[in-house]
């Protein structure tokens, strides 16, 4: 029988370091197999081409992660009303083959960002459910937030006597909320959204885009929407 090749002795390596972190580079790749960085990005190289991985940015500094044939989502729905959003986290964490993906790096970024929001629909929406869905791509995972009650920028408008919602959205991006009486909400909100490469909410008929990639912010008018509909990118 032929011999392994060293590409075939390197995949359960790969896929140790994957596990661990998310993503793997050719440098950590061959001081954990012990081969030269050029037979490690070799054989990442291979994988590539396999549609087993993807490459992430370039030179140096580029990473390679699991390559998904498809986009793959998972549904949780909660009934608002005496919700504690750290024992749905806990739930979600348990069941969900998604997270189990995320690097170490990211994960507390995602347990900021579910219990914050889901926080606010329990405590500030008035609504009846929450329903949370996560998409993973080759390179991010997408988290979306909705309930099924007031929206979060008229909230915010009324708690602060504004004029109009549109307002509130830019106190909230700014941060300029130390007078608002339910402080949590508003910061959490801010705070998150600092916390993702992108945060998308949506409520009434407005859309507040924080993209911490490029920097900006938008604020765009959107066919109207019920609740909040909050939308969260992290690579």
């Amino acid at each position: 029988m032929p011999r392994p090749s060293k590409h075939d002795d390197l995949r359960p390596i790969v896929q140790v370091i994957l596990d661990e972190s998310g993503s793997v580079q050719s440098g950590l790749l061959a001081r954990r197999a012990r081969v030269s960085r050029q037979t490690a990005f070799g054989f990442l190289q291979t994988q590539v081409k396999a549609g087993a991985l993807a490459r992430v940015g370039a030179g140096r500094s580029s990473h390679y992660v699991r390559m998904l044939r498809a986009p793959e989502s998972e549904v949780y729905r909660f009934s608002l009303g005496g919700l504690d959003e750290d024992a749905a986290w806990t739930q979600v964490r348990a069941t969900s083959a998604l997270l189990r993906r995320v690097s170490a790096r990211a994960s507390p970024s995602w347990d900021f960002a579910f219990t914050e929001m889901v926080n606010n629909a329990e405590e500030h929406s008035g609504g009846m459910s929450v329903e949370v869905t996560l998409t993973a791509g080759a390179e991010r995972l997408v988290m979306t937030v909705v309930d099924d009650g007031e929206g979060a920028l008229p909230h915010l408008q009324h708690a602060l006597g504004l004029a109009d919602a549109r307002e509130a959205a830019e106190r909230l991006v700014k941060g300029k909320l130390t007078t608002f009486p339910e402080r949590h909400s508003g910061q959490g909100i801010f705070f998150t959204s600092r916390a993702m490469d992108r945060f998308v909410l949506e409520s009434d008929a407005l859309a507040l885009d924080v993209d911490n990639v490029l920097g900006d912010w938008t604020l765009r008018t959107v066919p109207p929407v019920r609740g909040t509909r909050v939308r969260m990118e992290l690579a």
